[in-house]
């Protein structure tokens, strides 16, 4: 393991400086897509979105699991999320085509970086456990945009604005990293699309599908609504910086404890948590009148967004053939994101901007509550099958 210490090193280096740029942008479209762009039904820009981005991560895992390389696709990518960002930041008020369009290719571009490293780090000789405690590193980045724009009051068309420009940098760190995925019988298997119609029709597959897309549905609400509902609290900082700032600073010690808690509990256990910390903080978003309270319960979000995020890395990692994990990845990607998301951010996201915020809070919170039962039935069912499909 010694020869791969320089490596592990940058990719805690790299999910630090992109992840500065995602903690400017993430936080800020709520409130830029429905306060400064004023558009009228807001969910059809987060709908928009949602679609480009499963695409974005099936086409580079696709490509990746071809050629079984990492750091084109990445790179070029990249340099699509700066170059949109920069654009969608300076669209006009009531846009609706142009805001569309390139926050699509922004969340195109990410679909594909996100998933494409986390493959590279899983598939060049590092073990899978400690992967908490490198992406806790893009937590950090994360942390850090907010803990500035805590004190720091900008608009937020000048925060994504800003962001263009981490993402472009994050460029030049990936050439420490290696350029491609060390899987050493990939001679042995060619992957083609009867391949991967099998994965994608594999019982368990589905079944994992139906359950991450109910996380997902829920999980809209915290990535678009929570920021717009909150943004106007009174708190002695900015409320839409401080309330990212706690999230990411829980999210940063479950993802320190996770090689303990895969170790003794499983992938299935940290999504567990996930559903139930999203339906706490949901329902004190619903029936909760303290602004406070309601400000301090996001440090929920370190829990809902970590736990789900590693443990479906790692359940796909170990149910998924090698030489498929990146389509794997991309489908994963494709169904329970874009139809969870994208049907969550255009439902929840057109009930809040009619003013009903408490009403779009109180149904993610009853899908994170119907998920939650569904992966207790689903990890009885996964405990029969090795594999999601015959391989």
């Amino acid at each position: 393991m010694k020869k791969y210490l320089v490596p592990y090193n940058y990719y805690k280096f790299w999910f630090l400086l992109f992840f500065v740029g995602m903690g400017l942008v993430v936080p800020q479209v709520g409130p830029f897509v429905f306060s400064e762009l004023g558009i009228a039904a807001p969910g059809i820009i987060f709908l928009f979105g949602q679609f480009a981005m499963p695409l974005g991560s099936f086409l580079t895992g696709y490509i990746s699991d071809k050629t079984l390389k990492i750091r084109l696709p990445v790179v070029s990518m990249s340099i699509i999320a700066g170059v949109s960002t920069l654009f969608f930041s300076g669209v006009g008020h009531g846009d609706v085509f142009y805001a569309g369009l390139f926050f699509s290719l922004f969340m195109f571009a990410t679909g594909g970086i996100l998933s494409l490293m986390n493959v590279s780090y899983l598939q060049n000789g590092f073990e899978s456990n400690l992967f908490g405690r490198v992406r806790l590193f893009g937590t950090l980045g994360f942390a850090l945009s907010n803990a500035v724009l805590m004190f720091v009051k900008i608009t937020p068309s000048a925060a994504i604005k800003i962001s263009s420009g981490f993402f472009i940098m994050s460029t030049f760190a990936l050439y420490l990293l290696p350029p491609g995925r060390d899987i050493a019988f990939h001679v042995h298997e060619q992957i083609s699309w009867a391949r991967i119609r099998r994965l994608s029709t594999s019982p368990l597959f589905l079944l994992f599908i139906i359950v991450m897309l109910l996380f997902y549905f829920s999980f809209s609400a915290a990535e678009y609504l929570v920021s717009d509902y909150i943004k106007t609290f009174t708190f002695p900082v900015e409320p839409v910086p401080f309330a990212w700032l706690i999230g990411t600073l829980v999210e940063i010690v479950l993802f320190f404890l996770s090689p303990f808690l895969l170790k003794k509990y499983g992938a299935i256990f940290l999504i567990g948590l996930s559903f139930a910390a999203g339906a706490v903080r949901l329902f004190l978003l619903t029936f909760v009148t303290s602004e406070a309270i309601v400000l301090f319960s996001q440090g929920l979000h370190g829990i809902q967004f970590s736990g789900a995020y590693l443990g479906a890395l790692i359940y796909l990692k170990e149910k998924a053939h090698p030489q498929r994990l990146g389509s794997a990845q991309a489908l994963y990607t494709t169904y329970s994101r874009c139809l969870g998301t994208g049907s969550g951010a255009f439902l929840l996201g057109n009930i809040a901007g009619s003013g009903n915020f408490p009403l779009a809070f109180e149904i993610a919170a009853w899908a994170s509550v119907a998920g939650l039962f569904l992966l207790v039935w689903f990890f009885r069912v996964s405990k029969h099958h090795r594999y999601f499909s015959d391989q």
